[in-house]
């Protein structure tokens, strides 16, 4: 209706109503449609659809022939104003229109147009549907952030009062094998060994599940970000696990982006480390690449950030299971890791309003292709 009604209006000096017509393009219609003649200085209404009934709560009755002040008491104003668009052959919205009197409170939008010189259409939205339903999602939204900071501000207990415990077991148990390692049978230091490689285990996937909890609660603070420099602080970073992995690692140009910088050195650092972790032993030289392009996405700049490898790569069914929590492929002897650091960099990614996906092959490589937007956050 919007786009009919837009166009100027055209005075005619007779309006042909032929109402059937009228009434079947009206009835269709899921916002009222009211059409008032305009007589003796006064309103009345010579056609109104089921739709608006509804929405102004009259009830199903033949209201026709009422005036418009008979049927709105405290519409007097809103008469006067209508009527004038009759004289002026005109038109006019409001956005907003509330109206209240004994029986009823409504809140409607509006546009209003003269048709011919004897006529006045009205067009209406009942905003309260809108608003009640703006009402519960900003309550939802409420409960969400109220149970985001609840989950956040156990996470942060929990894992200070558990990782205690574990620093102790690892530690007591460090110095019992150092100390009574030659007392102890091949068994025994087989489970000293187990206990004190659990209780590290528990300890990291502890710090992970701390750190995947505080980015759902981060706010990203958009600044600008070198990715070429982050990606040296992370090659930095592995020095140690690059070397004695014996892989080559490839950095192309890296453009600049807006984001966080220590959230993007996670995710960097995240996809790199689980490059050279599943490398392949019994095969050619293993190789990481890490390259970048620009593009355009609806008129705003993003880049596409590449991390490959030709590793051991994994089936394409498995794309979205690698992303979850706690997610593995592969046994926990043959690889380590807690099954967290493709979640969190994920998160790491929906944080900058951005998207992430994989693509592999057994035995022929990973690709993990990251989406960003170069200059924050759209939509």
């Amino acid at each position: 209706m919007r786009e009919i009604f837009d166009r100027p209006t055209v005075p005619v000096s007779r309006v042909d109503w032929r109402l059937g017509a009228v009434e079947a393009l009206s009835a269709a219609l899921s916002t009222g449609f009211f059409v008032y003649r305009f007589e003796n200085d006064e309103l009345r209404l010579c056609h109104a659809n089921a739709a608006g009934l509804t929405i102004c709560d009259l009830g199903a009755g033949d209201h026709t022939g009422k005036k418009l002040t008979e049927l709105f008491p405290e519409a007097q104003e809103f008469e006067d104003q209508l009527m004038e668009l009759v004289r002026t052959g005109g038109r006019r919205s409001w956005e907003d229109y509330g109206y209240e009197d004994e029986e009823r409170t409504t809140n409607t939008r509006i546009e209003a147009f003269a048709l011919g010189a004897s006529h006045v259409g009205v067009v209406f939205d009942d905003l309260k549907p809108i608003r009640d339903a703006n009402d519960r999602l900003r309550a939802s939204v409420q409960q969400l952030d109220a149970r985001n900071r609840e989950l956040a501000s156990f996470t942060r207990v929990a894992s200070h009062d558990l990782q205690e415990p574990l620093r102790k077991i690892t530690t007591f148990g460090e110095r019992l094998k150092t100390r009574a390692g030659d007392q102890l049978d091949d068994r025994s230091r087989d489970y000293l060994d187990r206990m004190v490689a659990a209780s590290t285990r528990l300890s990291k996937l502890i710090e992970h599940l701390r750190e995947y909890t505080r980015l759902a609660a981060t706010e990203v603070i958009f600044e600008p970000v070198d990715l070429q420099q982050v990606v040296r602080d992370v090659m930095d970073d592995l020095d140690l696990l690059v070397e004695l992995s014996g892989v080559l690692v490839e950095v192309t140009s890296l453009p600049k982006v807006a984001g966080d910088p220590m959230l993007l050195h996670r995710l960097m650092q995240n996809l790199i480390h689980n490059a050279i972790k599943y490398r392949r032993e019994d095969g050619p030289q293993p190789w990481v690449r890490v390259e970048a392009e620009r593009f355009v996405r609806e008129g705003c700049g993003w880049v596409r950030i590449s991390v490959r490898d030709n590793g051991i790569g994994f089936e394409e069914e498995h794309e979205e299971r690698i992303f979850g929590l706690f997610q593995r492929l592969h046994a926990r002897s043959e690889y380590e890791g807690t099954g967290l650091g493709l979640a969190i960099a994920k998160r790491a990614v929906t944080a900058h309003g951005g998207s992430i996906r994989a693509m592999g092959s057994p035995g022929e490589g990973a690709t993990f292709v990251v989406e960003l937007p170069t200059e924050g956050r759209h939509g």
